[in-house]
């Protein structure tokens, strides 16, 4: 625990363990062995697949955050299935009054079904946020370093005045097959609606 100047008490470090015991390894039978599955019950688990047959136990998902100034977090999937670590990410990230910036890596041990190995970097930056009045900008990227490409690339801008905003964003894909640009842009008008192609989730900010 940790207390700031105000009297705000906020956790300074933390640590989360989870893990999921199956009573039914097929799922109810949604569950297809020897592909890719995606079920609601386990998707709010970790963010990398684990489903590719019957099981009875998920991986042992591990958080470690620390969060100040500077934040950091490792999230690690321990499989008992395989008796190895699956999954492992490490994030950094800083917020300097408008600013804001983050870099992480991710490793993916290669399972032939759910995905190929992957080792990735990832950078991020913002100055300004969503309501903010005036310019505001982001941009992010992934990097496969094993493969030595440039897999992903955002850059968003985006001009609120007292009533209204617009955002355009432009997003490159060059992983697998998909090797493509996309130009998204939406218009908000407060406390109406937002119109346009780029989704809410979707935005950097």
């Amino acid at each position: 625990m940790a207390k700031d100047k105000n009297g705000n008490i906020t956790d300074l470090l933390s640590w989360n363990l989870s893990y999921k015991r199956f009573f039914n390894p097929t799922f109810g039978g949604a569950v297809i062995p020897g592909q890719r599955n995606v079920v609601e019950s386990v998707a709010d688990l970790t963010g990398f697949t684990f489903l590719d047959g019957y099981r009875h136990q998920s991986p042992i998902v591990s958080a470690i955050r620390f969060q100040s100034k500077v934040g950091a977090e490792w999230r690690a999937d321990y499989d008992p299935v395989y008796h190895k670590i699956v999954n492992s990410s490490v994030n950094f990230d800083a917020h300097i009054q408008k600013y804001s910036a983050s870099v992480g890596y991710t490793a993916i041990r290669e399972n032939p079904v759910l995905a190929p190995n992957s080792n990735q970097i990832r950078f991020s930056g913002t100055y300004g946020n969503q309501t903010r009045r005036g310019w505001n900008y982001g941009a992010s990227a992934f990097y496969d370093y094993r493969i030595g490409k440039l897999e992903y690339t955002l850059v968003q801008a985006t001009y609120n005045t007292d009533c209204c905003g617009i955002t355009a964003q432009y997003r490159r894909f060059s992983f697998g097959t998909r090797n493509e640009n996309q130009y998204l842009v939406s218009f908000a008008v407060s406390n109406i609606a937002t119109f346009g192609t780029l989704r809410r989730q979707d935005r950097i900010f």
